[in-house]
């Protein structure tokens, strides 16, 4: 027995080689030896012998697991490797498993990523395998164990390759290929695999791009001019792109001026571009080349292309020549011959039968090379050329095969829709008509041509329904186009369906933007209706809508109301007028809107006999027209037949008498009047209103008596007066700018003599002229009865001795001059209604604008301003007006100043445009008016006050005789003048007529 390990290893040895080689058991003989190998591991003769007896017994599995445990004992990276290169050996080639072949490379690789052999082995085995994209990754990861720029653009190759074909990745290809020519940008092999892939991914942008960075690394001209071409090439046949071929051919002939294809290219660019006089030169320069003369084929191109340039730039006899040339040389040619045909065609007088055979030599020459356009152009010029040889039939035919091969050749079917015009075939007309519709895109186009297609069933053939189907067609393109729809309407109308044209002028109607125009539509289905139809109720519903549309179309309103009229419909004659009111609120139309409210108050007060209703809209008619009269008269009898209504009948009475005061139409509305009131037991209205009668010498001879018998002659006791309140609300006059006299009145009070006050000495007086009003004279009587009605208004009272009779002086206080002739000739009530007149111009809003002159008022009026807005301009007077305002801010008062400077600003909102003149035009005329006023209230009598107004000459304003009469009528028969007469204590009480 051997006690030690060494012993046990020469054991093992020596009985291996006796087993192997003495007994010839190889099996017996390699259990010794992989016992050997269990005692040492690392024993290299054991191992290889263990290896040899594993392989010459073909136990390749075990060979493998010997492999591997020498792989796990063995302690340096290149032992292990070159044991793990047999075991993928043995994988490979004994096993057939190549898979764990690759594995073991993989293991290789992992222990020394440089091993170039494994990387070539496991390209090969996964190429075996066709697990390609495990070879790309190997490919890919080779790459970065090279030393040499060639070796590395080599596997990018490959690996672009194989990604390419194998994997059917364009995109990941593409990328590897750019950075092979980013490593090597003259590598020429790899910009034609990527012009390939963008070729088969029709990218030819992308293949022109490749050429052209081509050309930015080429070394020479010649390389440089070659790439630019290819470029222009791809522009011109693939992208046709005229434009970008042409600049890449001609800086390729720039580059290299020698390359003949490339002027040919560029010259058949030029022409494609129809670039004619580019073309021309480059094509003459190369006929000159011997190698392009010496050619048939390529000088007869260049001579057809010379000829198609020469035609193009209008030399047609060089086009001529150089056709025949080329024709001479390639006498096959279709377009060539086609060229020949244009040319006969085009001369003067045209070769129209030459043309035809040239035009049909070249279709047969040309079957299978002319494209559908040549064809088709081809054909319509034979139909131009028959159309002038006078052979329509021909003509059509070949028109025909234009519109066959090409449909939207537009221009054949115009030139068969002539023919078929001029042979009066309609049918064939609408037939090509609708053909070329099909051509059109632009709806303007195709509307035009529907209507045209809707005209000629209507007008030629007489086909209704053809036409409405055209009709409506078009009317899909253009909806409510008032043309369409006003031709279906006139042919329905033609047929006599009146349903349906009404149906398509209604829509026409709703389609029109003018308000006006689609009212007359309305009328037109309002007659149709009633015309045609007979019905009254859809006429009466067109014409409101035609008044909604048009409130101006008052033919309409009349139709309605004759239409209603004739049927005795009142409750709707009244509805409708109604309606027509609506409809013209806001349109100042006065003069319409009284008629309409007139006649609404006529069918309520006659017809429907609805009284309330009537007095509504006469009410209404008279607010527009207070001037009417009759509509006056007609409300106070409608208010006199309520008889609960006694009073508004009395205002519509005096409405009717303030028309024409002096007239005699109105004697009856006096005259009602005086029996309204007497009725109301309204005496003193009564009375008076009679007074007004016999002035204007009206009354009969009872209302006269009546008259004198109750009027007092004498001026009666005033018991009452007239206070500031009743001065503004019911004396004065209602129009008179009370602003305006409170602004003066302000500066009267607020300034007073500093405005320019008299002396008595000045107006010829003494201070002994002022009168005793203690003396017991007539005057004297009836000044202080006035006065006490009046109330205070200071002043003083001056005689004097000339017949002045009365006037207003500016002295301080004011004085009220009596002339002479005052104190006799004058009887109480005359005196009284003189002197109220006076008195009225010493009220304090009126004082000034009685003193002082207009230019003086003006002066004053401009300084207030001027006070209120220091910044105001002043054109006139600024010296004056300016003294004004020193003596305002100097003299008057501050509560004053307040209060005028608001009176001011009133003022200027009241009449913004400050018309001076004009307002005190007018104030003026209303302080005589109320003057007549106050005049007719302290005198009571009218028939005394117009006997005075009739022989008076002059006015304080200049307003005229019958202007002042009138004002006195309606005041003495107004509601304010019976007011103040009850406030004097003067109303007479009595009863009876």
């Amino acid at each position: 027995m051997c006690n030690n390990d060494p012993d046990r290893i020469a054991l093992c040895e020596r009985l291996g080689v006796l087993w192997e080689q003495a007994l010839g058991d190889k099996r017996k003989a390699l259990e010794y030896y992989q016992r050997w190998l269990d005692m040492d591991p690392g024993d290299d003769v054991a191992f290889e012998t263990c290896a040899r007896l594993l392989g010459e017994l073909e136990e390749w599995n075990d060979l493998v697991n010997l492999f591997e445990n020498r792989v796990a004992v063995a302690t340096d990276v290149p032992a292990k490797i070159a044991v793990l290169k047999r075991e993928a050996e043995v994988y490979e080639s004994r096993l057939g498993d190549l898979n764990s072949a690759a594995s073991v490379h993989q293991r290789i690789l992992d222990l020394d990523a440089g091993q170039v052999s494994s990387y070539a082995e496991l390209t090969r085995l996964f190429g075996q395998m066709e697990a390609w994209e495990e070879v790309v990754q190997t490919l890919m990861r080779w790459k970065e164990h090279v030393e040499r720029d060639e070796e590395m653009v080599d596997l990018m190759l490959r690996a672009a390759t194989i990604v390419k074909e194998r994997l059917e990745n364009p995109d990941r290809a593409i990328k590897l290929l750019s950075d092979v020519r980013r490593l090597d940008p003259t590598n020429e092999v790899a910009a034609e695999k990527l012009r390939l892939i963008y070729g088969e991914l029709e990218e030819w942008e992308k293949v022109a791009e490749v050429y052209l960075d081509q050309e930015t690394h080429a070394t020479t001209d010649e390389r440089k001019a070659t790439f630019r071409a290819a470029a222009a090439d791809v522009f011109m046949n693939k992208l046709k792109d005229r434009t970008r071929a042409i600049m890449h051919y001609e800086r390729a002939l720039q580059l290299n001026p020698q390359l003949k294809d490339v002027a040919l290219s560029l010259a058949q660019a030029y022409v494609a571009a129809e670039k004619w006089e580019k073309a021309f030169p480059l094509l003459d320069m190369l006929l000159a080349y011997p190698e392009v003369a010496s050619d048939p084929a390529r000088s007869a191109e260049v001579h057809y292309q010379l000829g198609l340039c020469a035609e193009r730039l209008l030399d047609y006899e060089r086009a001529f020549r150089e056709y025949q040339l080329s024709v001479k040389q390639r006498p096959d040619h279709a377009r060539t011959v086609l060229g020949l045909a244009r040319l006969y065609q085009r001369r003067d007088p045209p070769l129209w039968q030459l043309a035809k055979d040239h035009y049909i030599k070249a279709l047969d020459l040309g079957r299978d090379d002319l494209s559908e356009t040549e064809v088709a152009a081809a054909h319509f010029a034979l139909g131009e050329v028959s159309l002038a040889l006078n052979e329509l039939d021909e003509a059509v035919r070949y028109l025909g095969n234009v519109v066959e091969e090409s449909p939207n050749y537009s221009r054949a079917l115009e030139i068969m829709i002539q023919i078929a015009e001029r042979k009066g075939d309609w049918a064939s007309v609408i037939q090509h008509k609708k053909a070329l519709l099909q051509t059109k895109k632009d709806p303007f186009e195709r509307f035009a041509l529907l209507l045209e297609i809707g005209d000629i069933y209507r007008a030629r053939m007489r086909n209704v329904y053809g036409a409405t189907e055209a009709y409506r067609e078009a009317l899909e393109l253009k909806s409510g186009e008032k043309a369409v729809l006003m031709r279906l309407f006139e042919m329905y109308l033609e047929s006599g369906q009146i349903e349906d044209a009404l149906f398509q002028l209604e829509q026409l109607a709703q389609s029109e933007p003018s308000p006006e125009k689609r009212a007359l539509h309305y009328i037109r289905m309002a007659a149709l209706y009633q015309e045609k139809l007979g019905d009254d109720a859809r006429a009466i519903e067109y014409l409101n809508l035609a008044l909604d549309a048009d409130p101006d179309r008052l033919e309409a309103f009349r139709a309605i109301d004759e239409i209603l009229t004739t049927r005795k419909d009142w409750e709707a004659q009244a509805a409708n007028y109604r309606h027509m009111l609506d409809r013209i609120k806001g349109r100042s139309a006065p003069e319409l809107e009284y008629r309409l409210y007139a006649n609404l108050g006529e069918i309520y007060r006659s017809r429907l006999k609805q009284m309330d209703y009537a007095i509504s809209a006469y009410s209404a008619a008279s607010k527009i027209k207070p001037e009417e009269r009759k509509v006056h008269e007609i409300l106070a009898q409608l208010y006199e037949m309520t008889g609960d209504q006694l009073d508004r009948a009395v205002e519509e009475h005096r409405a009717v008498v303030n028309t024409a005061p002096l007239a005699s139409e109105v004697a009856q509305s006096y005259r009602a009047l005086r029996r309204l009131f007497l009725q109301m037991k309204e005496f003193d209205k009564a009375l008076v209103t009679t007074g007004v009668m016999v002035a204007l010498n009206m009354a009969e001879p009872a209302e006269a008596e009546f008259y004198e018998s109750n009027m007092e002659p004498g001026l009666p006791w005033f018991k009452g007066t007239i206070d500031a309140l009743r001065w503004e609300s019911h004396l004065m006059s209602k129009t008179e700018n009370a602003i305006l006299g409170r602004i003066l009145q302000n500066l009267y009070q607020g300034l007073g003599a500093e405005l320019g006050a008299k002396e008595l000495k000045d107006i010829g007086l003494k201070k002994k002229d002022e009168m005793d009003l203690e003396q017991k004279l007539l005057f004297v009587n009836v000044y202080k009865a006035v006065v006490k009605a009046l109330g205070p208004l200071p002043h003083r009272v001056y005689r004097d001795p000339s017949p002045v009779g009365l006037k207003v002086e500016f002295l301080t206080p004011p004085a009220l001059v009596v002339g002479a002739d005052m104190l006799t000739g004058h009887d109480e009530r005359e005196t009284a209604f003189l002197v109220g007149r006076q008195l009225t111009y010493l009220h304090p809003m009126h004082f000034l604008a009685t003193v002082k002159n207009m230019s003086e008022l003006m002066v004053y009026i401009a300084a207030a301003l001027k006070f209120r807005r220091p910044e105001t301009p002043i054109t006139t007077g600024a010296e004056f007006i300016s003294e004004v305002v020193r003596l305002i801010e100097r003299r008057m008062p501050q509560q004053q100043k307040n209060m005028l400077m608001k009176l001011t600003g009133d003022l200027v909102a009241r009449h913004p445009d400050m018309d001076f003149r004009a307002m005190f035009t007018d104030f003026f005329k209303d302080i005589e008016r109320t003057s007549l006023r106050t005049g007719m209230l302290v005198c009571g009598k009218p028939d005394v006050v117009m006997g005075i107004l009739r022989a008076e000459e002059v006015s304080f304003s200049g307003m005229p005789q019958r202007e002042r009469m009138e004002e006195v009528t309606r005041f003495a028969i107004s509601e304010d003048h019976f007011i103040l007469r009850r406030a004097l204590g003067v109303a007479v009480e009595g009863s009876g007529a």
